[in-house]
């Protein structure tokens, strides 16, 4: 028999209760395959379906975490991400996910220094890692050889952590070996999963949040342009909107598509109202609020809180130089592919500006690709100087993604952007726009963007001298077979240190040619912290042309008055080199 573990995280109020039922909009028995789980990431080395462990007759999954390269291992419903019911309202609305659990007597799970390894349910808003609904127990609370169930309720969130509606669920079963040592074997049997939403009864209903975020915008860089979707998820009922009033602190500043009301919906019906937002000079939180009202039988007028973020314009160094990918050959500061192989690369299939764009392509017989930077005079040579100016500061990080309707990654596929401190790969990585393709819309750019601050020593106490970027896609289950794509353009990371100008002239003061090497030094006089370009030519004619001016470096930043270079490809067949110093535009 399977037994109950009382378990929650959240406490419910009674008046959330009122006017709700309670819909399953997932679940899994195992009886018929498994097919709505599968086995989630690579760390999850097996997940499947066997006989009840108690002769009981019927089917459950069994998951083994052992082996794999890292101490997370997940189990995935299949679709990915769920959309929530219409009727369901964020803020209002409660969700239940519970599973029966059964850990063997001879569990591969263990207790370590720290602690005992765990299960988990997880609910990610969106798809959006942090601020996710999550439970976790560590596997010695249940009791071995006995299934118990497992729980975690709360209420739908009216927001994500990005400040998006929430409108759908990334759901997750956790399986967390914490040291990352367990053996091959079955750690836990699960049976009976379920997700749960409580929907309105009403009949007219209009299920709208009751909080909308704009996000950051920048001083005097509106407009931003979003929609609210008014709908009736009511059964049989039409719903007549009658009105649609901004007020607040600063309700100047928001303003709603010109509407003629009534505005009638029949059953399932939805219209889509764009809602405007523009900051003009001012600056930092910004609120107001949309009163709308219908004839919602419990609801009659819904209150909506409207808030944006007006920031400061970042002002600073940009270090990725061709972001946009409209000069497609390789150039320093540009994003290549690593290891000179096919995973990446320019393309003019999709472009969110310009023409061009770059492409993940997942060419199989290898989980995983990347982009790193390309900078031929650094050490390394794939990744950015940083200087002790530089320690402290905040620096910006943004990049736009298309997922293509055919032949796109795999819905479980992933994606990230991995900063590395010296090259080291530890805890001290920063990480930005982690995000399942699945969990992305299709056909359309959605934007990915973080925010930190450059440390002044790295994982192992050495003062951090560069910075390695690592542009990362993951053929999560290796499964892809070729020509598997994600698109990425308008990349850019900004460091919050202000241009320096260059103060006295600007002039080269010796070159010396070391004829046996076909070597080539110059020394300019430089203002320290100021980054200089190197160009070359034979014919002093323009850049384009034939024995035109050639770009060598635009990345030599100087760190004192005076500053040298040597050009390694200097051609040998020439009897004439011309070299000039100049400030990058």
């Amino acid at each position: 028999m399977k037994l109950k573990l009382i378990t929650s995280t959240f406490m419910l109020s009674a008046a959330s209760l009122l006017g709700q039922t309670m819909v399953t909009i997932h679940s899994e028995d195992f009886e018929s395959g498994g097919g709505n789980l599968n086995g989630g990431n690579a760390n999850m080395t097996s997940f499947g379906v066997v006989e009840d462990p108690t002769d009981a007759g019927n089917n459950t999954g069994a998951g083994n975490a052992g082996g794999g390269n890292s101490q997370w291992g997940a189990v995935n419903t299949l679709p990915q991400r769920i959309d929530l019911p219409s009727a369901a309202e964020p803020g209002v609305s409660t969700f239940k996910v519970s599973m029966q659990v059964y850990i063997p007597s001879g569990t591969t799970f263990a207790t370590g220094v720290d602690g005992a390894d765990r299960m988990g349910l997880i609910l990610r808003w969106n798809g959006v890692q942090t601020g996710a609904s999550a439970q976790y127990l560590g596997f010695d609370t249940f009791t071995t050889d006995t299934w118990q169930l497992f729980e975690l309720t709360g209420t739908i969130p009216n927001t994500d952590d990005q400040g998006a509606a929430v409108t759908t669920v990334l759901p997750i079963i956790s399986f967390n070996d914490r040291a990352n040592d367990a053996v091959d074997g079955i750690a836990a049997y699960i049976d009976d999963y379920k997700i749960e939403v409580s929907v309105s009864a009403d009949d007219p209903n209009l299920p709208v949040g009751t909080e909308f975020s704009f996000g950051d915008v920048e001083q005097n860089g509106g407009p931003a342009t979003e929609e609210i979707i008014l709908s009736n998820s009511g059964a049989a009922q039409d719903l007549i909107i009658t009105a649609a009033t901004l007020t607040g602190t600063n309700a100047d500043l928001f303003s709603l598509e010109a509407l003629t009301f009534p505005i009638t919906l029949a059953p399932g019906a939805e219209q889509a109202v764009q809602l405007t937002f523009d900051p003009g000079a001012e600056i930092g939180f910004l609120s107001a609020a949309l009163a709308i009202e219908s004839n919602d039988a419990s609801t009659g007028t819904i209150s909506i809180n409207l808030s944006a973020n007006s920031a400061e314009p970042f002002d600073g160094r940009e270090f990725i130089l061709n972001g946009d990918f409209e000069e497609l050959a390789e150039e320093n500061g540009a994003l290549v592919s690593w290891r000179n192989n096919n995973r990446f690369g320019p393309s003019t299939d999709y472009a969110r500006s310009g023409t061009g764009s770059a492409v993940f392509n997942l060419a199989g017989m290898n989980q995983w690709g990347e982009a790193r930077v390309e900078r031929l005079n650094s050490d390394p040579n794939d990744s950015i100087t940083i200087t002790p100016d530089m320690y402290g500061k905040d620096y910006a990080y943004s990049a736009w993604y298309l997922r293509p309707s055919v032949n796109g990654m795999g819905e479980e596929d992933v994606c990230r952007t991995i900063f590395r401190w010296n090259g080291l790969n530890g805890p001290t990585n920063h990480t930005h726009g982690l995000f399942t393709v699945g969990s992305v819309p299709e056909d359309l750019w959605f934007r990915v963007s973080g925010t930190g601050m450059i440390p002044e020593v790295d994982l192992d106490g050495n003062p951090v001298t560069f910075l390695t970027i690592l542009w990362s896609h993951q053929d999560v289950n290796s499964d892809a077979v070729g020509g598997e794509l994600n698109y990425i353009d308008d990349v850019s990371l900004k460091i919050d240190a202000p241009i320096i100008e260059p103060s006295g002239e600007l002039a080269i003061t010796s070159i010396l040619h070391d004829i046996q090497n076909d070597l080539v030094t110059i020394t300019y006089d430089a203002t320290a912290n100021v980054t200089y370009a190197i160009d070359r030519s034979i014919g002093l004619t323009v850049n384009g042309e034939p024995d035109g001016w050639e770009e060598l470096s635009d990345s030599e930043t100087a760190d004192s008055t005076t500053r040298t270079y040597t050009d390694f490809g200097a051609p040998g067949t020439s009897t004439k080199f011309f070299y000039r110093v100049r400030v990058p535009e």
